[in-house]
């Protein structure tokens, strides 16, 4: 009887070893997943943050630009801050083409090029294209470009569309894409 006691004792004794070790390894599995569920959720929160603050910046910019620049000859507009200025000797006109450049003190430029619609394949030539997404500009659909200028070397963003006879390139370097990004919203054709 004693053997037979000895036994069941074993077996019992391993009974409670293995399910402590179920119950050890299912809820070490849950808690794994539990902090992996926290890890997400944490980056999603972070996430959340970085977009909400880089969209009240946004805002804070648009907001400051109180200047409008019209141009009756190419019918477009679009909105600067007041401390920033049109550099005389940068706004010319070459036959159908005109160049118009924005600059702030922190020497961020932005430029507008209005040329005919005919030399639209030039431009693009002109430059080593990395990313091409579609865009609204001045409620026209049109192109945001990120590229390195062949002439130059310099990597750029540029937004490009199509009206009636006139192709037009709002551009930037790519250290003041945020800013180009927050104009372009003022863009507008008035015709």
């Amino acid at each position: 009887m004693s053997k037979i006691l000895g036994v069941v004792l074993a077996i019992v004794i391993l009974a409670m070893i293995g399910g402590g070790v179920y119950v050890y390894l299912t809820f070490t599995d849950k808690i794994n997943n539990q902090d992996n569920t926290i890890d997400t959720l944490q980056a999603g929160i972070d996430e959340l943050k970085t977009n909400t603050q880089k969209d009240k910046d946004s805002d804070l910019l648009k907001s400051s630009f109180g200047k409008i620049y019209k141009n009756d000859d190419f019918d477009y507009q679009i909105s600067y801050s007041s401390d920033w200025s049109i550099t005389e000797g940068l706004v010319y006109k070459v036959s159908s083409s005109q160049v118009v450049k924005f600059l702030n003190a922190d020497e961020v430029v932005i430029t507008v090029e209005t040329q005919s619609s005919d030399l639209k394949g030039i431009v693009k030539e002109a430059l080593e294209i990395k990313t091409t997404k579609e865009a609204k500009i001045g409620g026209e659909t049109g192109e945001r470009i990120e590229a390195v200028e062949n002439k130059g070397g310099e990597e750029k963003v540029y937004y490009m569309v199509e009206k009636g006879d006139y192709f037009y390139v709002i551009k930037a370097a790519v250290a003041d894409a945020e800013i180009l990004d927050s104009i372009i919203d003022t863009f507008k054709f008035i015709t």
